[in-house]
């Protein structure tokens, strides 16, 4: 039995996942092409994401303690760990942490830092800049908690949907924690780090495709190209939960 722990971007929330969790189910109980496939349906879970609160942590592991706790509260087993966009150095701790727990990594269109730069180091110093743009046109001056305007939504992360159908993002949306932004990921992450697949969004305007590439190789993670957007699990999830279920095929 294979489990999946679904970690959203900060700004995000559970929601974000609703679409995947369901279409894995869909995929499993409808669809014959995945009939042959040797997984046995687990748990599809979305955490808490504790960086929409205001939780008081001062270092990545007790940050992502807490979301341990939550892993454990489910009982996930055999976990394939799905990040997307800057909760890749959740991601990066939590397989630090559970180590032989995990079963494999899938990076969707998701910041991976090096073991000198931190997640907002990452990204073009222009993306930065419109960070900070964004939180000021909202009102808030705080680094820590980032307000994300809506021209900054439909921009960079919904460029390749319509209006209509960005709009059922922009209101879902929070204003964004940024301490974990700021911090560097644990150098012994990089040495369990496995089995791991990027997904390349070629559309993304928020992590280009060569910066998401360059990423991929640092890790040695296998990619696969998507024609999408910064928020394709939201937008396409029949495609992203497609991806997850053959992952589940590969060895550990």
């Amino acid at each position: 039995m294979t489990d999946f722990l679904l970690l959203d971007s900060p700004g995000h929330g559970p929601w974000f996942w609703d679409g995947v969790k369901g279409a894995i189910e869909d995929n499993l109980r409808n669809k014959s092409e995945v009939r042959h496939l040797n997984y046995h349906p687990g748990k599809v879970f979305a955490p808490e994401n504790l960086s929409n609160l205001d939780n008081k942590y001062t270092s990545l592991a007790e940050y992502a303690m807490k979301t341990v706790d939550q892993i454990r509260n489910e009982k996930l087993s055999n976990i394939i760990i799905v990040s997307h966009s800057f909760s890749g150095i959740l991601a990066l701790e939590l397989c630090n942490i559970l180590g032989k727990e995990i079963k494999g990594l899938v990076f969707i269109g998701s910041i991976i830092p090096d073991m000198f730069r931190t997640s907002m180091e990452m990204i073009p110093i222009q993306l930065r800049l419109l960070l900070m743009t964004s939180s000021l046109l909202t009102g808030t001056i705080s680094f820590d908690k980032i307000a994300m305007h809506r021209e900054f939504i439909l921009k960079i992360l919904c460029s390749d949907v319509p209006y209509p159908e960005a709009a059922k993002a922009i209101g879902r949306l929070n204003p964004l924690n940024a301490k974990t932004l700021g911090m560097l990921a644990n150098p012994e992450s990089f040495i369990k780090l496995h089995n791991s697949k990027y997904v390349i969004l070629d559309k993304s305007r928020l992590i280009p495709k060569s910066l998401q590439n360059n990423m991929a190789k640092y890790i040695n993670a296998s990619t696969i190209n998507l024609p999408y957007g910064q928020e394709a699990p939201f937008f396409h999830p029949e495609i992203i939960a497609n991806i997850l279920l053959q992952k589940t095929q590969e060895p550990s």
